[in-house]
């Protein structure tokens, strides 16, 4: 089965995207995963508030988080993963996995963590889930345009 999904290319900016499309042998090829979480329903559509915040726009409505907390929990999660940063303060966080066909790149800013996903197992991409839901950050799917929000009635 074939599903299209984006990708983001390594040294751009999540805005300058390009198309990566499959699903193949139990792997998410080229997904992306958005998390935050939300004060109030604002009303504002789940995919305005994603392109916002990783744009670096502030967000009605949209709560600080424990980042600290929400990115060592995250680590754990990801047995080998790597918390990289440059000099101009960028970090990030990197994980590969043991036969090398698999990684993801985690981002964030104090309201948002967005996780782009190369080759990387369901079983993987749940473990991510299910951290951030811990912090009452549930799900933004890009790729499928929904935010898996029990609060939300869209």
């Amino acid at each position: 089965m074939d599903r299209c999904c984006l990708g983001r290319r390594i040294g751009q900016p999540p805005i300058l995207r390009r198309l990566v499309c499959h699903v193949r042998e139990e792997r998410a090829i080229g997904y992306d995963l958005g998390f935050w979480k939300e004060t109030r329903d604002s009303g504002v559509a789940p995919s305005a508030v994603y392109w916002s915040l990783i744009n670096g726009h502030s967000v009605d409505g949209v709560e600080t988080l424990p980042i600290e907390s929400i990115l060592s929990e995250l680590i754990a999660a990801l047995p080998g993963s790597v918390r990289a940063s440059l000099a101009s303060g960028l970090e990030w966080i990197d994980w590969d996995s043991d036969d090398g066909l698999s990684s993801i790149q985690i981002w964030w800013s104090d309201v948002h963590v967005y996780v782009d996903c190369r080759s990387v197992s369901y079983e993987i991409l749940n473990r991510i889930i299910e951290v951030l839901a811990g912090f009452g950050c549930p799900l933004y799917d890009p790729q499928e345009d929904k935010r898996f929000d029990a609060r939300r009635t869209e």
